[in-house]
């Protein structure tokens, strides 16, 4: 599968409000597992995860979105 991993702040920080990611910025077997069975041009992912703002280090909300642009 290709594709690219999309990240949506929703609360916390502006630093980073969207950022998009190779499809193994997580490791190859997060995207394989995760993305296995998919079809092209689907999306998937989660909602609500939490983390800390790389830039300022504050805690935030953010939806992960897995986008699969071609199935092999």
């Amino acid at each position: 599968m290709e594709g690219f991993i999309v990240e949506v702040t929703t609360k916390g920080c502006d630093c980073m409000p969207l950022s998009v990611m190779d499809k193994y910025y997580k490791g190859e077997d997060y995207w394989s597992d995760l993305t296995d069975g998919m079809n092209k041009f689907t999306v998937g992912g989660y909602l609500d995860n939490e983390g800390i703002c790389p830039h300022c280090g504050k805690d935030v909300i953010y939806n992960e979105y897995l986008v699969v642009t071609e199935s092999l």
